[in-house]
């Protein structure tokens, strides 16, 4: 049974709740539009997703537990539209949508609303010690235990790509993020 149709064409703007620095990369912009529809469809929690840059579009790979706990791995095909030069939105095609041969998990704790957040304080950090957010390349974000884990992927020159780490979770009453000198636990293939 598929639980998260895509039957046509799925554009977004940039929600109240979000940053411009989504709007400075491709790849963050497309990674925002899906989280957004996996929200807006209710589809279940995020278990990964992964965006590559590809030419002048993006692709994306999206791991997903559905309310029914059935693991799906969907994939997206986007691009986008601009205004006076300015990335405005996101025009995502579901490619394909299957049943996953991972393992369920009953440890997801955060939604897309935590993810966004995860994405947005780690763009923040990039951009303010790293580098410019419209060098990245790949977005990959996944949840495991009881934090959320981003590796950015920037080309930092011609012939060279580096994998920027952050693990965000909870502290207190608040969410919070931090560079990490790793990926993570339980990262997602794709």
């Amino acid at each position: 049974m598929k639980s998260f149709l895509f039957a046509a064409a799925l554009i977004f703007t940039l929600p109240a709740y979000s940053s411009s620095l989504f709007q400075e990369s491709e790849v963050t912009l497309a990674t925002l539009s899906i989280l957004q529809t996996v929200e807006t469809n209710q589809a279940g929690k995020v278990r990964g997703l992964q965006t590559l840059k590809a030419g002048d579009e993006a692709e994306v790979q999206l791991r997903y537990q559905g309310n029914d706990f059935v693991v799906r791995d969907s994939a997206f095909d986007c691009h986008f539209h601009s205004h006076d030069g300015a990335l405005e939105n996101a025009h995502c095609h579901q490619i394909t949508d299957a049943e996953s041969t991972v393992e369920i998990r009953r440890d997801l704790v955060f939604g897309t609303t935590e993810l966004i957040e995860s994405l947005n304080q780690s763009l923040d950090i990039f951009q303010r010690k790293i580098g410019a957010v419209a060098s990245l390349v790949a977005v990959k974000l996944w949840q495991a235990d009881d934090e959320i884990y981003v590796t950015l992927t920037h080309q930092a020159s011609v012939n060279s790509v580096v994998n920027s780490h952050f693990m965000c979770h909870v502290h207190g009453s608040h969410f919070d993020c931090h560079r990490s000198r790793h990926a993570g636990p339980q990262e997602p293939q794709f």
